[in-house]
Parts: structure tokens; sequence; C-alpha cells
């Protein structure tokens, strides 16, 4: 049976996970469920795509991936189910799925239609059995209505500037260590580079002067680092931060989402 994973913003105080988890047990006898994270900010749809690509690629082929994170449906927002990459993704259409793998074809996608179903009120239980009917190997087409029209979004990308001086970026996550995550990825500032030594600018005029292949590459705790994460990306980090004692970049640095990562080139 299919892998379901599970992204909500409902956090791990209220019953609101156990119920999902509970809806999924009654469609299935035995659900293979993996939560990747109910820590999401609050409706931030931005954040669950992020972790969800770095994360569904993972999962076995034709594993089922509900993203719940603004997904009650409204007037002009249904739910969709989308194949892509050889996985399912079940959400609002909230531009959500729009950010989950922009660059890979979408290979069919349909708008939830459960008129039949007056049983199936929250958006919980219609995504449970969605993803029940799916796991048990049904047809998409049956789910409803075959669409090609969804919200978009896009995640700010890079820019070049002054002739390739500079390539300005900027924070897009936030990690549990406070590690910085930014939009700047090593293939794109290697083919800026053309071989060039850079620096990497900062806010309150930090700099850092060499991005380390591996993360225990630095020696000292509590030093400023950056470094090319596993998707690729620049993340700037304090090392071994995060205890109770050592804050890590965002609390050091004072830098949030949405903040200027500026690469000069020398």
């Amino acid at each position: 049976m299919a892998v379901i994973t599970l992204t909500s913003d409902y956090g791990l105080k209220d019953h609101y996970v156990a119920a999902l988890k509970a809806a999924l047990h009654r469609e299935l006898a035995a659900p293979q469920i993996v939560d990747v994270t109910h820590q999401v900010e609050a409706f931030n749809i931005i954040e669950a795509a992020f972790i969800l690509r770095n994360a569904y690629h993972h999962f076995p082929t034709g594993s089922i991936h509900l993203i719940c994170v603004d997904e009650e449906a409204l007037p002009g927002k249904p739910h969709l189910v989308m194949h892509q990459n050889g996985h399912y993704f079940i959400a609002a259409d909230n531009a959500v799925l729009s950010l989950l793998a922009p660059d890979k074809k979408v290979d069919a996608m349909v708008a939830v239609d459960f008129r039949n179903s007056p049983d199936l009120i929250s958006a919980r239980d219609i995504f449970a059995r969605v993803a029940a009917h799916l796991a048990r190997g049904g047809s998409l087409d049956l789910l409803g209505n075959a669409t090609e029209n969804y919200k978009q979004a896009a995640i700010q990308k890079p820019v070049v500037r002054e002739n390739d001086r500079f390539l300005i970026g900027s924070v897009i996550y936030i990690d549990r260590f406070g590690n910085l995550v930014t939009n700047l990825h090593q293939r794109q500032v290697n083919e800026v580079a053309k071989g060039r030594k850079f620096v990497i600018n900062l806010i309150r005029n930090r700099t850092i002067k060499k991005v380390l292949a591996h993360y225990y590459e630095e020696k000292h705790d509590g030093n400023l680092i950056a470094i090319y994460n596993a998707e690729g990306y620049l993340e700037l980090a304090i090392f071994k931060s995060g205890s109770d004692t050592l804050g890590g970049a965002r609390e050091l640095l004072g830098m949030n989402l949405g903040d200027q990562i500026n690469i000069e080139f020398l």
C-alpha cells in the first residue's frame, strides 16, 4: 500500500493531528502514515511547500502527500489532487501546489467533487477519503473533474546586478536550529562566479569569505559559517548552535525571512 505523508500547521498541542490520522484509519485497515511536519507556521503555504519539496522525493513513487495548511475549501478554492513527478499531492487551491516542483510537468489534476458524499464535511475527512482511494489503487479521474487551472505563486528568485559583480538573494526558510536557508543555489553561484572568488555580505557589515565543503569543516563552536545544504542551497549557520546556551544564526545575526543576502564577486 502507498505511503501517506502529512504536512500541516496543526502543531502538536491539540487533537488535530490525531483526528486526521483517525480519519485515515477509518478509511484504511493499516495505512502507512509518515509525519513530515506539523510545525508549519499557521497558513504559511511557502514554508509548507519548501519543507515538502525537500522531503517528498525521498519517498517511493506513488506516495500520497496531504498538505493540511489553509486546507478548507471555499467558493473559488476547491480541493485539488495533483499527480506530478510520480507522486500524488492533495491540497486546497491556495497556490501551494505550484511551489512543490515548478520545474516538473503536471501529469494530471482533478478538482475533488464529493457532492454525493454528504457525510464528508471537513477537509480532514475529505483528504482521508481521497488518500484512501488512491492508496487502494483507485483512478484519479473518479475523484472529480480534470482541471488545468490552479492558483500560482513563485518564490522570489536571486537577481544579478552590476555586470555580474553582485548576486542578490534572500532568506527563504529558517530551520529549528536557527539556520538561514537562502534562495541562492550552488549551481547559480558557480555560473555567475566564473571562477572568481567572492564574499557573502550580510546585514550589520558581517561578511563570510568561504563556503565550507562540510559543516564539520569548522572546528570552533559559535563561529558563523556558510555551506551548501543537501539540496544545493546556500545556508548560513552558527556552528553547533541551537542549544540552550548558544543561539542560532537567526538570533545572533538578527535576520529573518526575506532579509537580503549579497554575494560580491571579486
